[in-house]
């Protein structure tokens, strides 16, 4: 991984020296510290919109009565027997239903799901 050794403005090029080789982008605006103020506090304004609006989400989630769900740790043959029997017992499931009542990790239940397709113990329908 290269290590930035060196960053200069130079009129409207920016010059970087990374691991002994020189790259050069094109800058279309000077960077000072006013710019660099601006776009902080710009960025700083959209930062702020966005934690308003994840809190509005969260509340509006809380109305509905939407519970989160807790994640077990388990190993992957032991959830692997797991997933298989739940797909015995329900006779036809989604892999996030799977996942919610198990309370496995979503990615896992379907990578379990894939290799039951491919051994054949796991049809879709």
């Amino acid at each position: 991984m290269a290590q930035l050794q060196k960053m200069a403005y130079d009129e409207s090029f920016i010059t970087e020296t990374a691991s002994g080789a020189d790259h050069q982008a094109y800058a279309p605006y000077p960077l000072n510290n006013d710019y660099l103020y601006k776009l902080i506090e710009e960025l700083s304004c959209e930062v702020d919109d966005l934690k308003l609006e994840i809190r509005e989400l969260v509340r509006k989630l809380d109305e509905t009565g939407t519970s989160s769900i807790e994640l077990r740790e388990v190993s992957y043959e032991v959830a692997k027997k797991e997933v298989e029997g739940y797909f015995k017992s329900k006779g036809e499931a989604y892999p996030s239903d799977a996942s919610a009542d198990l309370g496995l990790d979503y990615k896992l239940v379907c990578r379990i799901t894939d290799e039951l397709r491919r051994k054949g113990r796991l049809e879709v329908v």
